[in-house]
């Protein structure tokens, strides 16, 4: 049986080898991490456009709600008037937010959307509302489908 002995002054050519391939594989993963920080680094901005979307779907409700007060108002008991008046009234609105949607506005007010009864006019509107990156990585949509109404109450005498 042959007996194998180390050099005492020196180590196994394995060894060796081992330690120079796993420092070269570390210093290559390394090299790949450092070129694709930037990929791996992008933000996305999802809930400023949450906020930014919710702020928008108040500004059209309330700025909706407002010139089809104005339009019932000036056309009292007619759609037709309403219609009208408020097409007049939206056209004087020049907000950057209402541009956007303006187009779909008009062709959804017909007398389909607008009911008078009694003392009460009503009013129906869907839209949809969008939010989109700058790389359109990521958008955010809320469908806005709601009635306004509008009472009108006569005052009554005081005693």
């Amino acid at each position: 049986m042959k007996k194998s002995f180390m050099n005492k002054k020196g180590m196994s050519v394995s060894i060796v080898l081992l330690v120079v391939f796993t420092m070269v594989i570390i210093g290559i993963i390394i090299g790949i991490f450092i070129s694709n920080e930037k990929k791996l680094t992008y933000h996305y901005r999802v809930p400023s456009m949450i906020d930014e979307l919710n702020y928008e779907v108040m500004q059209i409700d309330f700025y909706v709600n407002d010139i089809f007060h104005k339009a019932y108002l000036k056309g009292h008991d007619n759609v037709d008037e309403i219609i009208v008046n408020y097409k007049e009234i939206l056209n004087d609105y020049q907000s950057g937010f209402l541009l956007k949607y303006k187009d779909e506005i008009i062709k959804q007010l017909n007398s389909d959307n607008i009911l008078i009864k009694d003392d009460r006019v009503f009013y129906h509107i869907r839209l949809v509302v969008y939010k989109m990156q700058e790389d359109n990585a990521i958008s955010v949509r809320y469908d806005f489908d709601k009635w306004f109404q509008y009472i009108e109450y006569e005052a009554e005498d005081e005693l």
